[in-house]
């Protein structure tokens, strides 16, 4: 059975935090001390019994055959001689029934060997019910039959029929406060003692499978915590407390007293319950990275551990919240994760994410076919018939949980490499790219600097000559006009060349801010001198100009002149453009607000939407000069200025503004 886990995959690898050769040890270890168990006893749980008679004891033929039937009286009303005559099915001991307030008849129908006289013994399981009533025929008297009242089954102990039973039918009348399967062992003191030797067995199996898988957890917690693996660590004993609770160990070896035994019953299970939905949550949150349509489900297991705590005080009003609600959740875990996977593909494109998306939705199915079996909403195919059968299916119940766990351990940790490898994968990529990027960016820093230096030689030179030109022409000269227009497009391509140098240092930060107090005096006077047009005209309305500003006054300015270029350079020929100057109350207190304003020339009305993007040009305009930067770079130095630059247009007029909070 160790190697089932080779083959699926969970060997040791170095590049992984877990070293699961460890674990593979480990259940080798526990199979083989359950192998041992089988062949003989455990002094442990049989302190009185000698290693010959537990052999003797186990070589010894099992001739007691009991089938059991069960009529439940919901009127909690007949009497022995109705219940007789009542219709009794077949039930499934692991089956849980609903036994909470009614009568539980239980028909046992023994069938002993001719020559065996020995007393007739009965376990009844779990420790919950109530009351017990053994209702057996009274030898040499037929038809007449005693009742014997036996009490709570609260402590571990034996039922011996008082009369010599050979075989025929007994009656067992059961009162519980709670739903609950119900498990009767029965047969003559040494098969009982067999039986019981069988449970002990499992018992140890169980226990000492999940102690050392519990070590080799809290190892891997201490040297690499995570909530699933801290969740796991809890869960284990649990289990174990479960079994011992519902064997009644945790009474006849532990000591603990039986009406907390019976008392603790309930929430043990719940306990498991909550637990379970943790891990699988956990895990499906780390498969995903934490989906909206996954990580609402914790309120199912917020509820699950608000139904433990009820548990302690109303154990029935729990089972029936439990048996509702953990089925749901799992389905509803289920439905999330296949509408996850259709939606986020992505998170499954690693072999051990799809493992893990395949091993939750198994392990959903088979919790909610359990649910189902345990509700009697579905049959089993082959009702346990035998004790022998009764023990295996408990021990594939009680190993199928900790194998998920340890899978579910093994994928987690997998998921989590193989995602964290990727990150260094793409953070190996993505500085590369930014080294590259640098690099490039470093290039075209050095090549516009360049660019724009051995362009404004040349430029400079041209405007030189141009000016010597138009000292020798008269005005009336038609050359004037000529070298008019030349002047202008001189300096249409010295405005391309600043803000393509403009563009390239605010992006490369070799524009940092620098925040200063200045006048609104002082601005104007520097927006006028780099804008001497005659058609700008300014206007400063209720507004101090003495008042100060805190902020970047080369920003402002850069603002400034790139919406007064754009607007003289698009307005309606020999029309003004307007600088208004004006004061605004806003949340944060008195602002200035600048607004550049122009009439609709040729061009037309540009794209609101577009209009602040890097090189955008209307249709339209692309027959002037431009780059289609000035207004980009206005909108990032107004964000950069914790402000933002608006277009609006209107009857036949387009205005762009900005505001600047007052100090």
């Amino acid at each position: 059975m160790p190697d089932m886990f080779t083959a699926i995959g969970l060997t040791r690898h170095t590049n992984t935090p877990l070293g699961w050769g460890y674990v593979r040890l480990g259940l080798a270890g526990a199979l083989l001390l359950w192998g041992l168990a089988f062949v003989q006893p455990v002094q442990a749980i049989q302190p009185a019994q000698t290693m010959q008679a537990a052999q003797a004891q186990a070589a010894a033929p099992l001739t007691t055959r009991v089938e059991q039937h069960l009529f439940l009286d919901e009127s909690n009303a007949l009497d022995f001689s109705a219940a007789r005559s009542a219709s009794y099915k077949t039930f499934n001991p692991l089956e849980r029934l609903p036994l909470e307030g009614k009568t539980a008849w239980l028909r046992l129908t023994i069938t002993r060997a001719d020559n065996d006289r020995s007393p007739l013994t009965f376990r009844v399981l779990p420790p919950i019910f109530d009351n017990m009533a053994l209702h057996s025929p009274i030898d040499g008297r037929p038809g007449e039959w005693q009742a014997t009242a036996l009490g709570s089954m609260t402590a571990a102990r034996t039922i011996t029929a008082e009369n010599s039973v050979t075989s025929g039918q007994l009656y067992l009348q059961i009162n519980s406060a709670i739903n609950s399967s119900l498990l009767v062992i029965a047969g003559n003191p040494q098969e009982l003692a067999q039986r019981n030797h069988h449970l002990d067995i499992l018992i140890t199996a169980i226990t000492t499978l999940c102690g050392l898988i519990w070590l080799f957890m809290l190892w891997q917690t201490a040297r690499n915590f995570s909530w699933l693996s801290m969740a796991i660590v809890i869960f284990l004993p649990a289990t174990v407390a479960r079994f011992w609770i519902y064997f009644v160990y945790a009474n006849s070896l532990l000591g603990i007293p039986a009406g907390l035994v019976s008392q603790l019953f309930v929430p043990s299970i719940i306990a498991l319950v909550f637990l379970a939905a943790c891990i699988f949550q956990i895990l499906a949150l780390e498969l995903f990275n934490s989906p909206r349509s996954i990580s609402w489900l914790w309120g199912f297991v917020l509820l699950l551990l608000g139904n433990w705590a009820l548990s302690f005080f109303n154990a029935s009003a729990a089972i029936k919240i439990n048996d509702v609600v953990f089925p749901l959740g799992c389905g509803l875990l289920a439905a999330s994760l296949v509408h996850s996977a259709i939606r986020s593909p992505q998170h499954l494109r690693f072999w051990p994410a799809k493992l893990a998306l395949g091993t939750l939705l198994l392990t959903a199915f088979v919790t909610i076919a359990l649910a189902f079996q345990l509700k009697g909403l579905s049959t089993y195919s082959n009702p346990i018939e035998s004790f022998d059968v009764l023990v295996e299916t408990i021990f594939m119940r009680s190993t199928v949980p900790i194998v998920f766990m340890l899978v579910a351990s093994w994928v987690f940790e997998k998921v989590r490499t193989s995602r964290l490898d990727q990150m260094h994968s793409d953070l190996k990529n993505s500085n590369q790219s930014l080294e590259l990027e640098s690099k490039r960016l470093d290039r075209q820093r050095k090549f516009t600097a360049m660019l724009s230096h051995e362009l404004k030689n040349p430029l400079t030179a041209s405007h030189m000559a141009l000016s010597g030109i138009e000292e020798r022409l008269d005005i009336s000269d038609p050359m004037h006009k000529r070298t008019e227009k030349i002047k202008t497009s001189l300096q249409e391509i010295n405005d391309i060349i600043d803000r393509c140098s403009e563009m390239d240092g605010y992006e490369q930060g070799q524009m940092p801010m620098t925040v200063s107090s200045f006048s609104v005096r002082q601005l104007l006077a520097s927006v006028k001198a780099a804008n001497p047009s005659e058609r700008i005209y300014t206007m400063v309305r209720s507004v101090n100009e003495d008042a100060t500003l805190t902020s970047d006054l080369h920003y402002i300015k850069i603002i400034l002149n790139n919406l007064l270029t754009n607007a003289l350079k698009y307005a309606a020929p020999d029309s003004l453009v307007e600088l208004e100057i004006c004061s605004q109350t806003t949340d944060h207190g008195k602002a200035i607000e600048f607004t550049v304003s122009n009439e609709v020339g040729a061009a037309g009305l540009p794209d609101p939407e577009r209009l602040f993007e890097r090189f955008y040009r209307a249709e339209a305009a692309r027959n002037q000069s431009g780059a289609g930067l000035g207004l980009w770079l206005s909108q990032s130095l107004a964000h950069a200025l914790s402000s933002q630059v608006f277009f609006t247009a209107h009857d036949g007029k387009v205005s762009c503004r900005f505001a600047l909070q007052l100090s």
